[in-house]
């Protein structure tokens, strides 16, 4: 039986998430640490689709040409939602 990883980022689209986020987390993927199955829910006050959302990831982290495969593999496993932090409905 296969684990499922779950990992949410509250304020996804901001600095902390940039700068160190989301490069861990590509190198972890990278070297098969995440796991087959893994979801990173990014969670915000924008309202923006998965698509758009992951454009965005996309222009925060820079990659190499030669990892350029693999992040586009990467960036289908994230996800978002939009949300208050102090409102229920978001979670």
């Amino acid at each position: 039986m296969s684990s499922i990883f779950v990992m949410v980022i509250f304020g996804a689209t901001g600095d902390l998430a940039r700068s160190k986020l989301y490069p861990a987390l590509f190198r972890l993927f990278q070297h098969r640490q995440l796991g087959r199955q893994f979801f990173i829910l990014g969670f915000a006050r924008r309202p923006l689709s998965d698509e758009t959302f992951r454009q965005e990831v996309d222009s925060m982290v820079s990659v190499s040409s030669s990892d350029k495969k693999d992040w586009e593999s990467f960036l289908s496993h994230i996800h978002y939602q939009q949300g208050l932090f102090e409102d229920a409905r978001g979670y």
